[in-house]
């Protein structure tokens, strides 16, 4: 017999269990005629009494596989439909999200240009708009998949909000102030 069989008696002629295979349940269950019973009733009496090798055991045949049809035509329901105010919410509010995002981004850039009041009015565009992604996305289960895009976009808004209130860097007095001092130290 084989060393990883389950049915391996040891040394002792007890069955050894094995790592590899779980112990075999002993069950025969078929129909009986008539005429068969008392070899029926010898193979169960063997099989309670634990002498029933494992050539005896009846492994049942592969089941069949069947074709199911399907209950309801399934070419019926190729696309998705969604209710036509859920659609204009995600494209509102993709729309919200892409022109907020422009908005900010310029408003940086004009506030680094020295042009503050342009900075200001893209940046405040933008925050409004900003508030509006945010307000759809929670409107709409569809729109929904947009809230990290939307948060991200408020957040970039309040940046650009906050670069075009601070004070302008490089302003065109201080270039003046460092033109003077030099022509001042220039001087005789």
């Amino acid at each position: 017999m084989d060393a990883n069989d389950p049915q391996t008696d040891d040394s002792h002629g007890k069955p050894v269990q094995s790592a590899w295979f779980p112990r075999r349940k002993r069950i025969v269950a078929r129909e009986v005629q008539r005429q068969h019973t008392a070899e029926v009733e010898r193979e169960m009496l063997s099989a309670s009494q634990g002498s029933v090798s494992p050539a005896e055991l009846i492994n049942p045949p592969p089941i069949a596989p069947r074709t199911i049809e399907p209950l309801v035509d399934l070419t019926v329901f190729t696309g998705r439909h969604r209710k036509a105010g859920a659609n204009r919410v995600y494209r509102l509010t993709q729309f919200a999200i892409t022109i907020g995002t422009l908005a900010a981004a310029v408003g940086i850039f004009c506030a680094l240009q020295e042009d503050a009041a342009t900075a200001r009015i893209l940046s405040g565009s933008a925050c409004l708009l900003g508030f509006l992604s945010v307000t759809l996305v929670r409107r709409s289960r569809l729109a929904h998949r947009l809230r990290g895009y939307a948060g991200a976009m408020c957040v970039l808004a309040v940046l650009s909000a906050g670069v075009s209130w601070l004070p302008i860097w490089f302003h065109s007095d201080s270039s003046k102030a460092a033109s003077d001092s030099h022509s001042q130290s220039a001087r005789p």
